[in-house]
């Protein structure tokens, strides 16, 4: 039990102020993994214009940048795009088979 001379600690006098910050918590919780994902997301998108085009990290950065500007996009939306184009995209690169 607090005592009259001990600091107030959120949760302990106020559930109000608890649920608040457990929800504040949750969220930045959230966004955490986000921001995680994103940066993921942007580095395989970085490596696959390495691996294509044989060049820097900076390079690579710079090409996402520029086309993120361009498309006036969120740089994670360019990636994902570049790591998974979608069907029609994929259909078009697939090499077609042949019958035998």
């Amino acid at each position: 039990m607090a005592t009259r001379d001990d600091p107030p600690v959120p949760g302990r006098d106020d559930p109000a102020a608890a649920h608040a910050l457990l929800d504040q918590q949750r969220e930045t919780s959230r966004q955490l993994q986000a921001a995680v994902e994103s940066r993921d997301l942007v580095g395989q998108a970085k490596g696959i214009l390495m691996e294509r085009h044989s060049i820097t990290a900076e390079a690579a950065f710079a090409l996402l940048q520029g086309q993120s500007s361009r498309r006036n996009s969120r740089l994670v939306d360019v990636a994902e795009q570049l790591i998974d184009p979608g069907p029609a995209e994929r259909a078009e690169t697939r090499p077609q088979r042949t019958r035998l």
